[in-house]
């Protein structure tokens, strides 16, 4: 997905999958033998880059979906979920954009964390961003709801820049509930990383972790 928003590959032309984009739809149990399909059975191409995370009964997954090049936006990081522990699964379609001139691109990671003060538990999904004013960027999406619903994107400002941020990993620290967020920035030819401590509404400046490579 990175070269596709890079632009060093074009985007596929999956106008005729609108209607597979859109969800969330239930998937159909009995299909796939023991292993639990986690997405629309009917969804044509490709799902791929897939991450997980659990907390207690909820379940939540990301993934590559090639269905949100149909989508205006391109919204190319879809998601499924669980409330029984990976027993059933909602297809929940592609995380929301901010409007109608940004983009969600993919190569996702998602991690969970309880804030034991509130008792909310928080799954967090990165992804490559395209700002609204076609910068280069990276951003996270919330959700507080066992990954039913999801917030708008919330960019991560210390990778925005006319460099190609890609390949965003991201961690939660269980006591503090800061996320840590890394990337590669090819532009420069470096490891950079950057923190929130707001669930993502605001970011420390970009540490640099190496250059030249």
């Amino acid at each position: 997905m990175g070269k596709i928003a890079r632009g060093d590959l074009p985007k596929p032309d999956v106008s005729a999958l609108l209607s597979q984009a859109a969800g969330p739809r239930p998937v159909a149990a009995g299909l796939q033998g023991n292993d639990k399909l986690v997405h629309n059975p009917n969804a044509i191409d490709f799902q791929s880059e897939t991450t997980i995370a659990v907390n207690g009964n909820n379940v939540v997954v990301g993934y590559n979906d090639i269905r949100g090049f149909g989508l205006t936006p391109d919204r190319v990081t879809g998601f499924s979920y669980s409330s029984d522990g990976g027993a059933t699964w909602t297809d929940g379609g592609q995380l929301p954009s901010l409007g109608p001139t940004d983009g969600i691109f993919g190569d996702p990671d998602v991690k969970t964390w309880r804030d034991s003060d509130s008792g909310i538990d928080y799954f967090v999904m990165s992804s490559i961003y395209t700002t609204p004013v076609g910068m280069s960027s990276l951003c996270i999406h919330v959700s507080t709801d066992g990954g039913a619903t999801w917030s708008s994107p919330r960019e991560v400002t210390s990778a925005t820049a006319t460099a190609f941020a890609d390949k965003p990993f991201i961690d939660i620290d269980p006591e503090t509930g800061r996320i840590h967020i890394a990337w590669s920035n090819f532009g420069a030819g470096s490891v950079r990383s950057s923190h929130s401590d707001d669930m993502g509404l605001t970011w420390s400046p970009a540490v640099i972790h190496g250059l030249g490579w």
